[in-house]
């Protein structure tokens, strides 16, 4: 279990799975990205949400909405217990699909956000398909940020975006960004 660090909901624990596969963003990195970011009556999107984390923690810290996208059967089982467990139920929806089955999905629903969480499986082709997805569907209102959450180690261009502020803790770099 993981205590979200700020609002409303600070202490509380989020159930987490223990799944070696899963890696949780620290409560360290999750309190540089809320200090980073205001989300007061924002509406949020998590892409890769695994337990959903980042959305309980914008969620408590007064965002007005968020959506999790995550495929993991297991994950989206725990988002479910977490979201009755905090009772957030009216002020979350979960998208238990493929991040490339439901970017393009929400784009044809119209909806739009304020605040985009791209926190992907660390190494692989993850962070570069979903921002081509992006791209392709867009999904940000305008003035919106995302906030990518990746290792150190790699390497990206975001050319179609301008970096609003950037920091490394430890192994992971958290970029926040806005469309050019």
């Amino acid at each position: 279990m993981l205590r979200i660090t700020g609002g409303i909901h600070k202490g509380s624990y989020v159930l987490t799975a223990s799944k070696r596969s899963v890696r949780y963003t620290s409560a360290r990195v999750r309190e540089a990205i809320f200090d980073m970011v205001e989300v007061e009556d924002l509406e949020v999107l998590d892409l890769f949400s695994g337990s959903g984390l980042l959305a309980f923690e914008a969620l408590s810290r007064g965002a007005r909405h968020a959506t999790c996208v995550e495929k993991d059967p297991e994950m989206v089982k725990l988002i479910k217990r977490n979201v009755e467990r905090l009772d957030m139920g009216d002020r979350i929806s979960l998208i238990p699909r493929d991040v490339r089955v439901a970017v393009p999905m929400l784009h044809k629903s119209s909806r739009r956000y304020d605040i985009i969480f791209l926190d992907p499986p660390y190494g692989g082709p993850h962070m570069e398909m979903a921002v081509r997805l992006l791209l392709k569907y867009p999904l940000d209102k305008e003035q919106a940020i995302f906030v990518f959450e990746y290792s150190k180690g790699m390497v990206y261009a975001f050319a179609d975006f301008e970096t609003v502020s950037r920091k490394v803790y430890g192994g992971t770099v958290v970029d926040v960004l806005r469309r050019r």
